[in-house]
């Protein structure tokens, strides 16, 4: 799974590459395999539009484009990622319109290591559970009405 990390501050930015390098088994443990870093909300659409992307975690606040901005356009696309939104700001109406955008977290700086793993492992995991519904969904569709949800569940696993 590949990792997004959009931020304007290059501090944040390192801060997160850096405990990607420096805890890379943790990392790995949770799923994720490559991490993309940009300093922009243009650069975020561009990289997000070519490559695949399973978790973004976006600076609230970005030139270009925010990152409500770009968790809107995530939702109105129907893109399957998880979002993660990252403020300096604790302004409720900043957190309504990420709840509106299907964000998955909203995390206020500073944020402490042990937060950002937890934050991780939580967000893909749920990402994991709704592809898997998903999956359940379009093989009903598939097999039609008359297979049971047991029998569906025991098909993928074959």
């Amino acid at each position: 799974m590949n990792l997004l990390i959009a931020d304007d501050e290059a501090v944040i930015r390192r801060g997160l590459i850096f405990f990607h390098l420096l805890f890379p088994i943790l990392v790995m443990s949770i799923g994720i395999t490559d991490v993309y870093s940009v300093a922009n909300g243009v650069e975020a659409k561009e990289l997000l539009l070519s490559t695949s992307i399973d978790l973004i975690i976006f600076d609230i606040r970005m030139p270009g484009f925010s990152g409500l901005e770009l968790a809107q356009m995530v939702k109105e696309r129907s893109m399957d990622v998880a979002v993660v939104l990252l403020s300096g700001f604790s302004e409720f109406e900043y957190a309504r319109s990420a709840m509106r955008y299907g964000v998955y977290e909203y995390l206020l700086k500073p944020v402490s290591p042990n937060e950002l793993m937890e934050t991780m492992h939580n967000v893909m995991h749920r990402l994991e559970q709704k592809r898997f519904e998903q999956k359940l969904l379009s093989q009903k569709d598939e097999f039609g009405e008359k297979h049971d949800a047991v029998s569906q569940v025991n098909s993928l696993f074959v």
